[in-house]
């Protein structure tokens, strides 16, 4: 994967997370937008894993129709808790079809990752990650967003131009 351009523009540099089920078979990595050098994160996944009679879509079709919606809906959130998401499209690779999703690459890991090594929030911790979340997902709500799919892992430590907040994925929306 690394060394791949999708869309004419988005240079894999290294995968950060191999695809699991807990992920529907997503991979995030690190890429570069080659048109502004701007360093992106990118989640890539197989389009046949979004094939979801449950949720409208019985083709791969179907299943990138709701997609490029939920995507758009993605993409319209602007919060300083909301994940920036940048763009999205569709690739084949090695003949199969992918789609993926653009978005700011932010500093930290996610509290998934940080209980994985053992380590505990304090209480003020707890809290704040709490009240961000909140503030995310209220955000959200006002544009007429549920997200649905809250866990540890979808919760990112970021630090943006001189803040820091618990930031929500709203890109795994997509994926």
């Amino acid at each position: 994967m690394p060394g791949t351009v999708l869309g004419g523009r988005y240079l894999i540099d290294a995968v950060r997370s191999e695809p699991t089920a807990a992920n529907n078979g997503a991979m995030q990595c690190d890429a570069t937008d080659l048109s502004s050098t701007n360093q992106v994160s990118v989640r890539i996944g197989p389009l046949s894993n979004l094939v979801d009679p449950l949720l409208g879509s019985t083709t791969a079709n179907d299943a990138l129709a709701v997609f490029e919606s939920q995507c758009a809906v993605a993409e319209s959130l602007s919060h300083p808790c909301i994940e920036t998401i940048y763009d999205h499209g569709e690739a084949t690779l090695d003949g199969e079809r992918y789609v993926y999703t653009v978005a700011e690459r932010l500093a930290g890991g996610s509290l998934r990752e940080l209980i994985d090594r053992g380590r505990r929030l304090t209480p003020s911790q707890a809290l704040v990650v709490g009240v961000d979340a909140c503030r995310a997902l209220d955000a959200a709500a006002k544009q007429g967003v549920i997200h649905g799919d809250i866990r540890p892992s979808r919760d990112r430590k970021s630090t943006r131009l001189n803040s820091s907040h618990t930031v929500i994925s709203y890109a795994v929306f997509c994926l």
